[in-house]
This record gives C-alpha cells, structure tokens and sequence, in this order.
C-alpha cells in the first residue's frame, strides 16, 4: 500500500487473469483494455513483447474529436467545445497532473488512452472527404484514466493504481482513496451481466445515422451466406481495384497503397464474449478492447506502431509489413 501519497498504489500479488478481471468493470463506461495477451496466458511462457496488461474505465473526463470539432467533458454528461487539434488539446490537458513515473511499476499508471482513428489525418493534410461516412463515429476517442489495474507478466504481479485525477489540490488524495476503493469492491463482489448498463449507440438512439454505404454478399466462403457476411467490394471489384494500382505503381504515381475493404455481419453476441474468442484464436502481444458505447474496437495486433523510450530521446517502432528480406545484399 501507499504511504499516504498520491498516487496510491495497492499490490495484488498473482491476480487472476486479466481477461477475468475485465468481466467485473464492463458495465462501467469507457472500460479500456490493453491486453498482452501473448503474455497473459496460463502456463504459457511470457512473449518478449508481451510483459504488461492495463486495465482501466470510467474515466475523469472523456475527449472526442470529429472532424474540425473537439469537445471535452464527463462521460455521459455536458461538454465543452475546444479549438485547434484534439491532441494538443490534451497535451493542455494533462499538463497539471505531470509527474515521474514510479520505477519498478508497468509504464501506464494512469492518463490518456483511447483511439485515434485514420480520419484524424485529415487535420494533418490536405485530403478528399470519403465517399460514404455511414460509421458517423468519432475521428478520436480519448479518456482521462485516473485508475488503472497493471500486470506485469515476466513478474506475475499486478497492481492497482489510483492518481486521484482530475483533483490537483488537497482533495487529489481523497478521490485517489476513493476510487482505490471502487475498484477493490469490484474485484470482491461477482461480476454483472456482461450487458449490464451499456446503452445503446448515441446515434442510434437520436435517429442520426447517415445512410449505408454500399455492401455486397460475399459469395464462395464458407458460412459466409449463413452469418450475412457482406463486403464494401464485390469480388470482380477488388481484383479491378488491384489491377488500377499496379497500374499507378508501375507509372511511377505511386509506391504503395494500402487497399482496404470493410466486412460486416450481424453481431448475435455480447462484444465482449466476441474478444474473447478472437483472443483465443489469435493470441497478440499488442492486443485491445475498447468499449466506448458508440464504437466498439476489438485488436489483436502483432505490431508495435511506436515505443518512446523513459528517456524520451530514442523511438522504436516493430513493424511486420515490408520487413522481408528480398535479397543478399543490403540495396536488395
């Protein structure tokens, strides 16, 4: 336990697994999910790139940003509009609750984390709306986490971590107290149904969701017909589409791009039971459930997009694409 500053700190020794854990906090808002899964399985040995897990939800305040347009505010509750670019407008943000982080403790104890979708490179560049935006989800999608549950799997301990944000003066340990709390009461008590409390899409409810944009029936795959699998490209599409960018590749237009195409069926199960499946079939050292009631995000990634190291001076970044060897030399 803490000796009385914040942040609070609480070890748990060998927890359960972290996908056990989650099931008690999952009709809280916002529930955050980082999940080295690679590392995070019984009897496994650890992934040299899955040591840590984080776990946390209902954040202090929640930053969404679509388009030109920022607001920040409580889950669920008012907010207010900022100017300029969502990420500095967290930078701002978190600048009074600056600190060292603890040693010996996972690098995550507490602060922004959410999403940043492809679309917030239109405030970077100059580029042509899309055809369809039939999503209407926001560009990013950030929380203000002031607990977090921390594994550290090479250790096989866990810890919760209780800041006390968004408190800056005398009340910061109180809050920290109190959330410390809320969160071991979870950890004793059965967890809830695992849609307890989760409402349903904004835009839903509000009658607000643009129209469709164009799917069509995979055909040839197996249970493809049974699930109502559908593409935003038919088949003969896809291949013409193909065929186009050798075309720009060979004319020097380009040098690569990357060809994407949205799948989509009916979910008949709790978002949460569907990670649990993807996480046993494809078990990922960066991997991730993100439930932020209108937009649910299930990731199992084998790729590091960037780490920034304690020092803040040297980024590494673990790419798989284009990472192949093609030759014997190093020009090759």
């Amino acid at each position: 336990m803490s000796d009385g500053q914040v942040p609070l700190i609480e070890n748990l020794g060998e927890a359960e697994e972290p996908i056990e854990i989650v099931s008690h906090f999952l009709d809280l808002p916002f529930v955050l999910f980082l999940d080295s899964a690679t590392g995070a399985t019984a009897h496994s040995e650890v992934h040299p790139l899955g040591r840590y897990s984080f776990l946390s939800a209902d954040p202090a305040l929640v930053i969404r940003s679509r388009g030109s347009h920022t607001d920040i505010g409580r889950p669920g509750g008012e907010t207010t509009p900022v100017a300029g670019d969502p990420l500095l407008a967290v930078r701002d943000l978190l600048r009074p609750y600056a600190s060292e982080a603890i040693s010996g403790l996972p690098p995550f104890q507490g602060g922004v984390a959410g999403y940043i979708g492809y679309d917030y490179g239109a405030l970077l560049e100059r580029l042509p709306a899309p055809r369809h935006d039939d999503l209407a989800i926001p560009d990013v999608q950030l929380g203000l986490y002031d607990w977090v549950i921390a594994w550290d799997h090479r250790l096989g301990t866990a810890w919760i971590i209780s800041t006390g944000m968004p408190e800056t003066g005398p009340g910061r340990e109180g809050r920290a107290r109190e959330r410390l709390e809320m969160v071991r009461e979870r950890l004793r008590r059965p967890a809830p149904n695992r849609n307890a409390g989760r409402p349903p899409p904004p835009a839903v409810r509000r009658g607000q969701r643009p129209p469709p944009a164009p799917t069509y029936p995979v055909i040839g795959v197996e249970n493809a017909e049974r699930i109502g699998l559908r593409s935003t490209f038919t088949h003969r599409g896809y291949l013409d589409a193909v065929a186009r960018v050798r075309e720009y590749i060979v004319a020097g237009d380009i040098f690569q791009a990357n060809l994407s195409q949205r799948f989509q069926a009916p979910l008949t199960q709790p978002p949460f039971d569907l990670y649990g499946k993807l996480r046993r079939k494809n078990p990922a050292p960066f991997a991730a459930y993100l439930d932020f009631g209108e937009v649910v995000v299930l990731s199992a990634s084998p790729e590091r997009f960037l780490l920034l190291e304690e020092n803040g001076r040297h980024v590494e970044t673990r790419p798989i694409k284009g990472t192949r060897p093609r030759g014997l030399g190093p020009m090759h």
